[in-house]
Parts: structure tokens; C-alpha cells; sequence
């Protein structure tokens, strides 16, 4: 029912705009116009800032490797949940890898972890020509 009503009001409109006249531009509306674009300043360009500078890094990754002496040093014991985790044996040498203990990985879990590193491997590759084109970095 809308769609009846809607033609002869699309007949009147269109007549009607077809009544008036066309306005056409100046000449030189487009020089004006960059004319006024051009006076305008420019953005500030803001330098790249990585998220995590570089001194934070750094001491992150000293905090890191203190705490990790410091754990073997004064020899501290896995409490609770990570009583079956001997991680400092096994990074020292001493034992067996026992991180995951008892943990059956199946194939296809195996199959999928592996090309999904190859993958994210082989698109960090092709990324980097890309960003670095770009002035990204």
C-alpha cells in the first residue's frame, strides 16, 4: 500500500526538481577552493613512541633474571599447585623436564602447534619488508 502512495509523490517531486533551474559553479571554484585549503596549516606530525620503551624492557628483563637467581640462590620451594613443577632441576640439568607432567598431547594438537608457529614465523617474514617500506617502524 505504501509503495502506491509513494509514486504520485515521486511524480510531484520530480516534476517539481525538474523545474529548476541547474546551478553551475564558477569557473575557478576549484582553485578557490585549494587556494583556501593550501592557507591552512598542517598537522603536526606526532613521532612514533613505542607502547613499552626501551628502559622499561630493560628493567623488566633485569628484574626477570634477578628473581630467578634469587629463586635459585636462596633455593625456594614450589608451594601449593606447583608441587609436581621441578623447573629448577630440569633448567639446571640436574632432571627431567617435568613442566607438563603426564600430559598426552594428541597429533592433531602437535600437527596444529607446529604449523601454527610456522605460519605466524612466515608472516612476521613477510610483514617486516611491508612495514619497514612504509616508514612503520
Amino acid at each position: 500500500m505504501k509503495r502506491h502512495s509513494n509514486k504520485s509523490l515521486d511524480k510531484f517531486t520530480q516534476k517539481w526538481l525538474g523545474e529548476l533551474p541547474l546551478d553551475n559553479p564558477p569557473t575557478d571554484f576549484t582553485q578557490r577552493i585549494m587556494d583556501r585549503v593550501s592557507g591552512l596549516p598542517l598537522p603536526a606530525k606526532q613521532a612514533y613512541s613505542p607502547l613499552i620503551s626501551n628502559t622499561a624492557w630493560m628493567v623488566l628483563s633485569t628484574l626477570l633474571i634477578v628473581s630467578i637467581i634469587a629463586a635459585y640462590v636462596f633455593d625456594l620451594q614450589p608451594l601449593g599447585l606447583f608441587e609436581e613443577v621441578n623447573i629448577w632441576n630440569s633448567a639446571l640439568g640436574f632432571g627431567e623436564i617435568s613442566l607438563l607432567p603426564n600430559m598426552d598431547w594428541s597429533n592433531p594438537l602437535v600437527y596444529a602447534s607446529v604449523v601454527f608457529g610456522l605460519l605466524a614465523l612466515l608472516q612476521f617474514r613477510l610483514l617486516r619488508p611491508v612495514i619497514e617500506s612504509k616508514n612503520l617502524a
